[in-house]
């Protein structure tokens, strides 16, 4: 299966399968979450909404909400 990394700010991002799903890792803290089928289509568009934006902290702060809400220790 495919797999491509990489790197925003302290997160290291890999999606498996051209985003069938995608592992995110704090590599700051160590935290990490991982989706897939829909959970990960869902999540990638709401990431390229946030990349696209003009505002540059917007995806780092989209990053950091996914860690909130779907990380474990």
């Amino acid at each position: 299966m495919k797999q491509v990394t990489w790197k925003i700010d302290a997160f290291s991002i890999t999606s498996y399968g051209n985003g069938l799903a995608y592992a995110v890792v704090n590599e700051t803290d160590g935290r990490e979450f991982f989706l897939q089928g829909d959970d990960a289509s869902t999540w990638r568009d709401q990431y390229d909404a946030a990349d696209e934006s003009s505002d540059e902290t917007t995806l780092p702060a989209f990053l950091h909400q996914s860690m909130s809400d779907y990380a474990t220790a």
